[in-house]
């Protein structure tokens, strides 16, 4: 009977392209994009210039009309305060997936397996993003893995 687990090799950390690694690297030292929905300051040093698209205020200060009419929902809000901004988070979990794939035994993985990593790259964008010491992004990472290791025999 063919026993796939045998045949999986470890990764091996080494056999990352060079470039691979050097733009993760780039990435690290490299500030995060501003959010378009965030505030932008009004430049200091331009005040007779013509108004440019710096200028104009930031998406959120231009509600449309049917956003003007509802007030963003509190769970929203609350979870900004944990979760961090939706953009930011977006950037940090897709780079993070985006290394997992790059690995030699993605492919080799069950869909349980890729599923759990999928969630705590997820947990751990939010943890970069969010508040870091939030309880319960650390108790989900713990319980993802749990999941998979249940399964491992």
């Amino acid at each position: 009977m063919y026993d796939e687990a045998k045949d999986r090799t470890p990764f091996d950390v080494s056999t990352l392209i060079e470039g691979e690694v050097q733009a993760l690297v780039d990435s690290r030292t490299r500030p995060i994009p501003p959010s378009p929905l965030r505030r932008r300051s009004p430049p200091t040093d331009s005040i007779d210039a013509a108004p440019g698209p710096e200028d104009r205020p930031a998406l959120e200060e231009q509600p449309s009309p049917a956003s003007a009419a509802l007030a963003r929902a509190p769970l929203l809000v609350e979870r900004q305060t944990t979760h961090g901004n939706f953009e930011d988070n977006a950037i940090v979990s897709q780079a993070i997936k985006d290394l997992l794939r790059a690995g030699p035994g993605w492919l080799k993985l069950s869909a349980i397996e890729r599923e759990s990593m999928d969630m705590i790259a997820l947990k751990f964008s939010r943890i970069l993003s969010g508040k870091s010491m939030e309880k319960q992004h650390w108790e989900d990472v713990v319980g993802y893995a749990k999941l998979v290791e249940e399964k491992c025999f």
